[in-house]
């Protein structure tokens, strides 16, 4: 076999693994599937009764048992809340064995509880990656050839077996051929819609999070500040002037001096994560357990990193106006987004009456 059909091969036996699994279903049909075998060996018991070996009081005691403990664990997995792969593995190897145990009790290649090994391999080939689906293949093939280890020898019951054991091993494979497509698609689906989500939390332009997810966000830091009585403050600010930009200098222009003040911004802070485009000119800083004395040093260091990067059209730098707030405990994220917002429109008003006042000064005294 040349490297390339040995590594499609050994692709196909790992591929998957239970990314796409449908835990809970496998739980569902595992537990109906012990019901229903306890209910066969108890119908078919008076036909095939458990008395070859061992004689019928200790066949039929351990027939109970069987069956008993088929129904204990329908009912016990019918009260499970956590399923993991390798406890449906492992049941699914205890159902053969109960098969195989019975099939002893009664009379062996003669018994008709041969049949339900294909129950059991069915169900643990839709629900097992192809590795695993291959070794309860393998274990059903050793278990359904016990009989000729402690009966006559058969050649047309030989020839049965294998047969079966053929067909079933098939249609095994072809379960688990079909659910580990199905897992893949939907592995490839959920990624897609994970993409989406994340593309939809996005701004294009800037690469920043944008309003969405700075909403989702600061939602889930109120929650988080207030369960561990910690701090959280917020830092709204916008661009000085930048309107003025896009009217005299064109919207590229202004696209590319956002860009910049966004990767600005994110050298400034820690946490690349915390900053976002707000919308238009304006960007949000989220600062969980930062007290506001602390969040104003954050946006002079954010004020001077755009200071130093960013240049207008024009030669001149660009400057940001800001404005913090921090979570009160009767404030809700709106009441703090407009505390923030209040701090902003507060500093820009100062800064132009100061500029006001600064013009409006002789020449002499300006100087």
């Amino acid at each position: 076999m040349s490297a390339h059909k040995i590594a499609r091969v050994r692709g196909f036996l790992g591929r998957g693994g239970y990314r796409g699994a449908d835990l809970e279903l496998i739980r569902r049909v595992t537990e109906i599937t012990a019901f229903l075998s306890a209910l066969v060996i108890a119908a078919l018991a008076p036909l095939a009764p458990p008395d070859a070996p061992l004689g019928a009081p200790a066949g039929w005691s351990i027939l109970c048992v069987v069956v008993g403990g088929l129904v204990l664990l329908g009912l016990r997995l019918d009260r499970t809340t956590e399923f993991k792969p390798d406890t449906a593995l492992a049941l699914h190897y205890l159902g053969l064995a109960s098969v195989a145990l019975v099939v002893w009790l009664s009379d062996g290649r003669q018994s008709p509880y041969t049949t339900l090994f294909l129950l059991w391999m069915g169900v643990a080939g839709a629900s097992h990656p192809p590795r695993r689906t291959l070794g309860i293949i393998s274990a059903t093939w050793v278990l359904a050839i016990l009989p000729f280890f402690y009966d006559s020898w058969s050649s047309v019951f030989a020839g049965d077996m294998a047969l079966r054991l053929v067909l079933w091993s098939a249609l095994t494979m072809m379960a688990c051929v079909w659910t580990t497509r199905v897992r893949m698609q939907r592995v490839d689906l959920m990624a897609d819609e994970e993409q989406a989500q994340r593309q939809a939390r996005i701004d294009p332009l800037t690469g920043l999070g944008n309003r969405r997810a700075f909403d989702e966000r600061l939602d889930r830091a109120i929650d988080h500040a207030r369960l561990n009585g910690k701090p959280l403050s917020v830092i709204v600010s916008d661009l000085d002037d930048f309107k003025e930009i896009n009217d005299s200098y064109g919207h590229l222009n202004g696209d590319e001096l956002l860009r910049t003040a966004a990767e600005a911004m994110r050298a400034a802070v820690r946490d690349h994560d915390a900053c976002y485009r707000w919308g238009g000119d304006e960007f949000a800083v989220l600062l969980p357990e930062v007290e506001q004395d602390v969040a104003e040093k954050v946006a002079e260091r954010v004020s001077a990193s755009i200071v130093a990067s960013c240049i207008r059209p024009g030669g001149d730098p660009q400057t940001l106006a800001w404005g913090t707030a921090e979570l009160a405990p009767h404030m809700q994220a709106s009441d703090l987004l407009a505390s923030a917002d209040l701090a902003l429109m507060t500093r820009k008003h100062k800064r132009q009456r100061g500029t006001r006042f600064r013009s409006e000064l002789p020449e002499s005294e300006s100087n």
